[in-house]
């Protein structure tokens, strides 16, 4: 199968089955329409990590903004990660694709081994089963593992999340929206975290109900990660948490 067909099955997929909007998918037909132009159109089990590194410098050579780059990879991580899932590829050569910084997203942490120290011990932290470690276990591992900005992770909703896919469904100003995939291991802690952190956390919001507001309890109630009051969290509690367990690491 060429890249081009492959393309259409996939802003079809977006387009009838996770009924993202016309705008978003014209964006990603026009990131994907770029990648194809550049590959010349080649069967898409034989594009590789090289190739897709080759096409995000020439890009950034042209003098690309960093915004724009973070957003064709997204579209180009999805699609491969919706190849793998329909069993076009079996391997996605697009995981170790890495999007620039942009905006306000976490700090980078030093190195790969500091990353991986700081995801460990939370992971250990949360086998106890207390929700606001559940939480941030699932904060980090979600939010490293796609690249997606602190505030589109604050007001993601339960719905925006597709688990068999592993992909969710972000907005970002304007409320213009991409899909982005995330890994197993985000997948996890997440799992874990729905499961046996959130509800603890959401009955602390029914709890103090009288003194909050019904948009704030709807808005808590459609959220995927709450503060420790039960509401819906906001990016200084995020960016408070990462300052807080990378100076520890």
């Amino acid at each position: 199968m060429r890249v081009s067909e492959a393309v259409e099955g996939y802003l079809a997929h977006l387009s009838d089955v996770r009924r993202v909007s016309p705008a978003t998918v014209r964006a990603y037909r026009s990131d994907l329409a770029d990648l194809v132009n550049h590959l010349r159109d080649p069967r898409l089990e034989s594009v590789d990590l090289d190739q897709l590194r080759e096409w995000q410098w020439q890009a950034s050579k042209a003098g690309q903004a960093k915004s724009t780059s973070a957003r064709r990879i997204s579209s180009v991580r999805g699609f491969f990660a919706w190849a793998k899932d329909e069993g076009v590829l079996d391997t996605d050569v697009s995981l170790r694709l890495v999007s620039p910084k942009r905006g306000r997203t976490l700090p980078s942490v030093a190195t790969a081994d500091t990353l991986a120290s700081v995801l460990r011990s939370l992971e250990e932290g949360a086998r106890d089963g207390d929700p606001i470690a559940l939480r941030d276990h699932a904060l980090l591992e979600v939010i490293y593992g796609s690249g997606a900005r602190v505030s589109e992770i604050c007001g993601l909703d339960l719905d925006d999340v597709d688990h068999e896919r592993r992909t969710m469904r972000l907005r970002g100003k304007g409320d213009k929206e991409r899909v982005v995939p995330f890994g197993l291991p985000a997948e996890s802690a997440l799992q874990a975290y729905l499961v046996r952190g959130r509800p603890v956390l959401r009955a602390r919001a029914d709890d103090t109900s009288d003194a909050t507001s019904s948009r704030s309890r709807d808005t808590a109630a459609r959220a995927v990660f709450l503060g420790a009051r039960g509401g819906r969290i906001g990016p200084r509690a995020v960016h408070a948490l990462v300052t807080r367990t990378v100076g520890d690491a």
